[in-house]
């Protein structure tokens, strides 16, 4: 089965136009199952400087991780932190295995912070 792709472009507020168009394609997922679960949003994304294939992703209440090949597979080691919020990661631009992690989010007041978590080994 073929993702669709959708384009963007087109007049935006104030009669400016955009000059580009963009293709977006699904990449999943297809179906939200139907008992509690299966949505949520993200506060981060970032990819690591020196190396493409690192991303890392926070969640308000699901903590960080990590995918060292471009998304195939992810991981989180952030389990065992007291709040498993992730509001913000800052990757050192010369030694991208420095992070530093904001913990805490306090939309939904269920994982408040504890600070910046800071990792010397990119989060492993």
């Amino acid at each position: 089965m073929q993702s669709p792709v959708f384009r963007i472009g087109g007049p935006v507020q104030g009669g400016n136009t955009i000059s580009t168009v963009s293709n977006w394609s699904l990449v999943g997922p297809s179906s939200v199952p139907s008992s509690s679960g299966g949505s949520g949003r993200l506060n981060f994304v970032r990819i690591d400087p020196s190396n493409s294939s690192i991303i890392y992703v926070g969640s308000p209440a699901g903590g960080m991780w990590k995918t060292t090949n471009g998304g195939t597979s992810w991981s989180t080691t952030t389990d065992y932190l007291n709040v498993v919020g992730a509001s913000d990661l800052v990757i050192d631009p010369t030694n991208t295995s420095l992070l530093f992690l904001a913990t805490g989010d306090g939309d939904a007041s269920d994982t408040h912070t504890t600070g910046v978590m800071k990792s010397t080994d990119g989060g492993a």
